[in-house]
Parts: C-alpha cells; sequence; structure tokens
C-alpha cells in the first residue's frame, strides 16, 4: 500500500461541506500508450473516474473513516498518445446514516503507466460541483440519507488549486476486500400508462409527485406524466434519455410497487425521488453515486420536454456460481428461483437488508444471507468481508453498532450474539477458522 500511494496525498476544495459533489482534474501528456495503466482510488465517500471523458470506474467500498479501501482499476484502454484528461468526480456526505459513518472529505490517487506516475496533490484542480445541488436537503430515508437534485442549467464554478487534507494523513488503507460490481447493459423498461399531471404542492419533490393529480388525459395539465415498468425488481443506477425546447425541471420517483397508478415516492419522512433541470436540447444522465431499487419508474416532464428513455443500469455483485435446486413442485422451484434473486439484489458492498430503502447491513439480517449465500453462490469471502465490517463497529461497552459501517443512538443487543453465531456459521460451512480466530 504504502508503495502504491507514495507521495500522494488525500486532496479536497477550499471548503468541505455536508452533501457535497467535487470534481477534480489532472491533465498530462504521454508519448505513446503504455501496454498497461492501473488507477488507484479511494474517497469519502464515493467517486466517479474518467479517463478522457469516457467512464472508468465507480463506486466506493462501504468502510470506516479512518480504515479506508482502495480500488483497482485498469484504465490501459483509455490512454492515448498525447495530451490525457483524469476526471473524478467525488461525493462526501459528510452526516451519518446507517451505512456511512461521517469522516474528513477527502480523495486519493495515484496513476501508474509504467513511463508516468501521477498522484493526488495541490497540483491537481477542484471545484464544487455546479449539477449536483449541495447542501442539506431531503433525505432518501435516515438509513440512506440525502436524496439528489441537478440543475444543468447553472454555470460551471471556476477551478482552483486542491487543498491537500491534513486530518487524513494517518488513514490506514487497504485493498477491496471483495470483488467490484459489474455494470451492465440498461434495462429495458416498458411504458406501462402516461397522461397529465397537476402539481398540488408538498415541501419535497417525493411529497409533489405523490400528492399530484393524475389524469389520462393531458389536456388542460402542466405536463405529462410516464409510468415505466422495469418487468421485475431491478437494482442500478438510475439513467435518462429527454429532449426539451426549453429550460426544464423534470421529477422521476421510483419505488416497488404500485398504489393509484404510481410508486410510493413519499412515505412518511422518506423521499424516493429526485429532481433534474435540463437545458434546452438533448439531455443523457446517469447517477453514479447511489444504486436505487424498484420495479417502476415514474417522471413527471413539463410541456415541450420529450422522453426518449428512462430505466436503470444494473450494477451487481458478480458471484462465483449460482447454485441449482429443482424438484417437482413448479411452484418451489420458482420460489428458489426469486429467493436466489432477491438475495443477489442485497449484495453491494455487503449485505443489506433491502435494496430499495436501507441498504444497511444488520447482523441478524445477515446470518440468514450468508447462510442462504454458502448454498446459493459459494461466496465464503463475501461473508468474511461483511464480518470483518460489523467487527469494526464494536462499541466501548462491547456490543455491535445497529449497523456497520455506521453510529446509531440506538443499538440491537442481540445482533451481538448473532454475529458470533455467524462466525460459528463461516467455520462450519467453508471451513475457515482463521477469519473467526481472529475476529474472537
Amino acid at each position: 500500500m504504502r508503495q502504491i500511494f507514495q507521495n500522494a496525498q488525500w486532496i479536497w476544495t477550499a471548503k468541505a461541506g455536508v452533501n457535497q459533489y467535487v470534481e477534480f482534474r489532472r491533465d498530462f501528456f504521454l508519448e505513446e500508450v503504455p501496454a498497461q495503466a492501473r488507477l488507484f482510488i479511494s474517497a469519502d465517500n464515493e467517486y466517479v473516474a474518467y479517463l478522457n471523458g469516457v467512464f472508468a470506474g465507480c463506486d466506493q467500498y462501504d468502510d470506516f473513516p479512518m480504515h479506508k479501501s482502495y480500488d483497482e482499476i485498469d484504465v490501459s484502454h483509455l490512454l492515448r498518445a498525447g495530451e490525457n484528461r483524469l476526471e473524478i468526480h467525488a461525493y462526501h456526505q459528510g452526516e451519518g446514516s446507517f451505512q456511512y459513518l461521517p469522516g474528513p472529505a477527502g480523495l486519493i490517487f495515484a496513476l501508474e503507466t509504467g513511463s508516468l506516475r501521477l498522484v493526488s496533490g495541490p497540483d491537481a484542480l477542484a471545484r464544487e460541483s455546479a449539477l449536483y445541488t449541495c447542501g442539506p436537503m431531503e433525505k432518501v430515508s435516515g438509513q440512506l440519507g440525502f436524496t439528489f437534485h441537478c440543475d444543468a442549467t447553472r454555470p460551471e464554478n471556476p477551478w482552483a488549486a486542491a487543498r491537500v487534507v491534513d486530518a487524513r494523513t494517518d488513514t490506514a488503507l487497504y485493498p477491496r476486500p471483495v470483488k467490484r460490481l459489474e455494470i451492465g447493459a440498461p434495462v429495458k423498461s416498458v411504458l406501462h400508462a402516461t397522461g397529465g399531471y397537476l402539481l398540488r404542492g408538498g415541501d419535497t419533490v417525493a411529497m409533489e409527485m405523490q400528492r399530484a393529480f393524475l389524469s389520462p388525459a393531458a389536456e388542460g395539465a402542466e405536463g405529462a406524466y410516464f409510468l415505466f415498468d422495469l418487468g421485475r425488481e431491478e437494482v442500478g443506477l438510475p439513467t435518462f434519455r429527454v429532449s426539451s425546447a426549453e429550460e426544464a425541471t423534470l421529477r422521476f420517483g421510483y419505488g416497488e410497487h404500485l398504489e393509484d397508478l404510481r410508486p410510493r415516492t413519499w412515505v412518511g419522512s422518506r423521499n424516493f425521488a429526485f429532481s433534474y433541470r435540463v437545458a434546452p436540447g438533448e439531455t443523457e444522465f446517469t447517477h453514479y453515486f447511489r444504486r436505487i431499487a424498484g420495479r417502476y419508474l415514474m417522471v413527471f416532464a413539463p410541456r415541450g420536454v420529450q422522453v426518449l428513455s428512462c430505466t436503470v443500469v444494473p450494477m451487481t455483485y458478480p458471484v462465483s456460481r449460482r447454485g441449482s435446486f429443482r424438484c417437482g413442485d413448479s411452484l418451489m422451484n420458482r420460489i428458489f428461483d426469486i429467493s436466489r434473486r432477491t438475495l443477489e439484489n442485497c449484495m453491494h458492498e455487503h449485505y443489506e437488508d433491502c435494496p430499495w430503502r436501507e441498504q444497511a447491513l444488520y447482523a441478524m439480517d445477515s446470518r440468514n444471507q450468508t447462510l442462504c449465500g454458502y448454498y446459493a453462490f459459494g461466496e465464503h469471502d463475501f461473508a468474511a468481508a461483511c464480518l470483518r465490517l460489523m467487527a469494526e463497529g464494536q462499541r466501548p461497552d462491547g456490543l455491535l453498532e445497529i449497523c456497520a459501517p455506521a453510529q446509531a443512538a440506538i443499538t440491537i443487543p442481540s445482533f451481538g450474539l448473532g454475529w458470533i453465531f455467524c462466525l460459528r456459521d463461516l467455520a462450519l460451512y467453508t471451513g475457515d477458522l482463521e477469519t473467526p480466530r481472529e475476529m474472537m
């Protein structure tokens, strides 16, 4: 690790804030295209990397503030002879949730090409994102943290020299302990229903969508609603393509089921919705910073806006194998197939209780998931990594935090015993005795 990030420094903008999106840039020159190039990267708490304008990778492993995982990404195919540009967009939540423990904002990277070694430092350029709205806003849920809103009509902020984050000098770095998530082809969505809408107020976009009046006719409406069906529960990155004659604000909602023609975008204090203000012309956008889940996507598009597509890009854990089960009862076979896929949807950097509203690692929930995962996928390393995350969340009183990584006012004492049973299960089902010894 010391060699990989030698001379690299944690960097950020001059001012760090809650729910902040920051862009970084480094330009460099290559005499020729190298045979191999690797990007090593870590962030608090998410990143998206681009080389020469092409997406290279994203998704920081869920970890603890001063014990950070780093990713290794092969970028050989994205380099070119002459001028090159490395761009990294980073997100800092800054406020705790059930899957994020706050630490100092920061990004660290090292690009190795053989003939060139590029590292993060004050010679990188940085600026707060103008596309994303930064600062406190409504939350998806208490477990997930903030939702997001975008405005493509705002002028870009000026670049400035990145600031070295002294508070991260002693941050320990280690390789990602599980495989990186795989990004697939966009899911084919089907237009399920369309009509007109009239907004009837609300404090958040999710509340506006939930309260809006819907009509099968578009006459006299503020705009058109579009309800897309993904065919089944899907987990991935929200993506859309629209064309607009003028500036316009679109509202997007998502959910697992329908009620009164729409997904449940607003459930109590939860907000399963986001907004995007587009400039005139065609806009194509993918939100790489968080997976969403559900079967249905709904779009509120003002007059003059054409919705060309709306779906998710699957982001899934690459399981080693898929176990099989077949018997003479077709219903039991179907239950097995659906259950296995449900478990797969709940595999992120760790097992999570549900992919829609929490995405949180609970010890007792994950005992069921690891037991099923041993049979369904043979994912031993994935289970062991979950147990290590839980162990890092041990409190001074010996109990585990309610989730990991997190720090909450409440805990569930019996989950500590559940974690011990998880260690026993790991030894019995995988033969791994070293991890239980280490953890105990």
